[in-house]
């Protein structure tokens, strides 16, 4: 199992005024310790309502009697070898999470399988540190999907994949559970 990830960043940011703002910004990401995963799992309820506008009614997201959506792989990532659950806090807050999974091991295949940065943190670079961070770590064969109405998530990957200078990468569209983007690369 790949160690955690742990790196500063100090940035500039400027305004539109052209005044400068510097800050520094602790970003961690670890792999969730299993005594945490009640963490992840309230997390994943967040994320679930955020894409739960771009399914399709072939994978539908609706509320059970107790009011939560549930996420069926939710102890896989829990309990499986392969499956990677990381966090990241940014100066000591939640700001996300990366769920990883291996495909094949020879040649060494991963999928990030889901990827959730918390709004209020979005368009400020955190997701794509993110990213580069945990594709940085597993070094192989990437796919990543996401739905074909999801143009946000789409310019995300597609800008985060040419940022990491990603090798070979191929774009296509796929039917799986309705219509889907994906992204197949070396790293």
């Amino acid at each position: 199992m790949p160690s955690n990830i742990c790196f500063i960043i100090s940035e500039t940011l400027f305004n539109i005024n052209k005044l400068c703002y510097t800050f520094n910004m602790s970003l961690e990401i670890s792999l969730l310790p299993n005594n945490k995963k009640h963490v992840l799992k309230n997390m994943l309820e967040l994320y679930l309502y955020d894409i739960c506008e771009f399914n399709d009614s072939k994978t539908p997201y609706e509320l059970n009697n107790n009011g939560l959506c549930g996420y069926k792989y939710f102890e896989n990532y829990c309990s499986e070898l392969g499956r990677f659950p990381y966090v990241a806090r940014m100066n000591d807050r939640l700001v996300g999470f990366a769920l990883i999974r291996t495909i094949n091991e020879k040649p060494p295949t991963f999928e990030v399988a889901e990827f959730f940065i918390m709004k209020k943190y979005r368009c400020q670079g955190v997701g794509g540190k993110v990213a580069s961070g945990i594709l940085s770590k597993h070094k192989g064969h990437w796919i990543i999907e996401t739905s074909v109405k999801n143009t946000v998530a789409q310019n995300f990957w597609r800008g985060t994949i040419k940022m990491f200078s990603c090798v070979n990468c191929e774009e296509t569209e796929i039917e799986c559970n309705g219509k889907r983007k994906q992204w197949k690369f070396n790293n």
